[in-house]
């Protein structure tokens, strides 16, 4: 087990996919965790279900493993093997942070969790709401988001609930079987009134933004002949592009359209720039959003964003933000900082355009500068197991106690055969 890793002390991270190829909210927080945790001397180590595929049918479903960025393919019991060995090892693991189950293996996630000390910390990430329902955005009928109902009215008539009944119990009972280790995640109070709601008080939950906001950019756009509004991230459903599609198609000779991010489909009129945080790092969207002039952002997701990285991000290029009423954290952002509108619906931003550049002009007067970089949230310092051993009678502590069982399985051995002996007395 020697040098498995680069440093004695790491975490250990789950989620469903490769986090250095995944271009998803949830890869680019653990990439920043990754980069995060290795700065200040702790190895990561990601382990994520994977498809070993040939002519696109699965042959067998096996472990991705990353070792300090470095790729292994594996069985689950060579997995299994290997945590087990890190475990009795001299290296010392601070914590797990499960950011996704899609996709996982729970039964083999419990075995993996049931070799942790109970007192190593277990953060459940709430990156959406996966750990709720299969319809991970809580979208009824993949239409309409119902977070904030009570369950039994949302699910009554939805199209998930057979399988939502089905998973729902081994999904409580694994949380149940943890709660005294485990704690929630979430980078929102949006996200966290949702989790309440739906998963009640299984453990605490801790509100913790992925980034912290520094400086100031003071550097605006503006000026342009023809606003400049862009589509921000990839083509989903959930993320509002189909509205964004009726809109560039209401307004196609009115303003300057842009797509920031991965495209497939190309809408005529749209000018389209590839944008990877993979290749071009953390702030790549904020560049590009400022280099390409952006004035407004389009972020009309259907759901309660749990974070959005496109908010924050365009809020740092000094783009006013459009928005939709059920968009979660970007609706509550927008509110909080006043830099965009909230609106009711796709039909009242259509027929908003003299009151939409009245208030982009008002906003624009007002100078409100977001801030100049995006930087990893420091507080994941302070979610990691820190005991230290002072004494010889701490370091021990735990041997004592296996000798103590030893030593009970003795006496009761000797009191059988004081009974026997008694026995033959009589």
């Amino acid at each position: 087990m020697k040098n498995i890793l680069k440093n004695d002390t790491y975490v250990l991270s789950v989620s469903y996919g490769d986090y250095l190829t995944s271009t998803a909210g949830t890869d680019k927080v653990i990439k920043e965790q990754q980069i995060f945790y290795a700065e200040k001397g702790i190895s990561f180590i990601h382990i994520f279900p994977f498809k070993w595929q040939l002519h696109r049918i699965t042959i067998c479903n096996i472990w991705g493993v990353r070792l300090d960025e470095t790729l292994q393919l594996c069985s689950y019991q060579t997995l299994y093997k290997l945590i087990k060995q890190l475990f009795l090892s001299d290296y010392k693991l601070c914590a797990v942070f499960i950011h996704h189950i899609m996709k996982v293996n729970l039964l083999e996630l419990e075995k993996l969790l049931d070799l942790c000390d109970k007192e190593i910390p277990i953060y459940w990430y709430i990156h959406d709401y996966f750990l709720v329902c299969e319809q991970y955005n809580l979208l009824r009928n993949d239409s309409t988001f119902c977070g904030y109902m009570e369950e039994k009215i949302a699910c009554k008539t939805c199209s998930y609930f057979q399988k939502k009944q089905e998973r729902d119990s081994y999904i409580k009972r694994l949380l149940k079987k943890y709660k005294q280790s485990s704690v929630f995640l979430t980078p929102s109070s949006t996200a966290s009134v949702v989790v309440e709601k739906r998963l009640g008080n299984f453990f605490p939950i801790k509100v913790m933004p992925h980034q912290e906001l520094k400086g100031e950019n003071k550097i605006f756009s503006g000026n342009h002949l023809k606003l400049r509004i862009a589509y921000v991230g990839y083509q989903a459903r959930n993320k509002g592009y189909e509205q964004w599609k009726e809109f560039v198609t209401y307004h196609k000779d009115q303003f300057e359209f842009y797509h920031m991010g991965s495209a497939i489909e190309r809408l005529p009129g749209v000018c389209y720039i590839e944008v990877s945080f993979q290749k071009e790092g953390t702030m790549a969207m904020t560049d590009a959003l400022k280099k390409n002039k952006i004035d407004m952002v389009f972020l009309w997701s259907l759901w309660a964003e749990t974070y959005s990285y496109t908010y924050f991000e365009s809020m740092a290029a000094n783009c006013f933000v459009i928005t939709y009423q059920d968009s979660g954290n970007i609706a509550e952002q927008v509110k909080k900082n006043g830099n965009g509108f909230v609106y009711k619906s796709l039909q009242e931003l259509k027929e908003d355009k003299e009151t939409l550049l009245q208030r982009y002009q008002e906003w624009l007067s007002q100078k409100r500068a977001g801030p100049s970089l995006l930087l990893a949230n420091q507080e994941w310092s302070e979610l990691l197991y820190k005991k230290e051993y002072s004494s010889k009678d701490e370091q021990e502590a735990r041997p004592k106690k296996k000798l103590r069982g030893e030593r009970n399985i003795f006496i009761k051995v000797l009191f059988y055969f004081y009974k026997q002996r008694h026995k033959k007395g009589k």
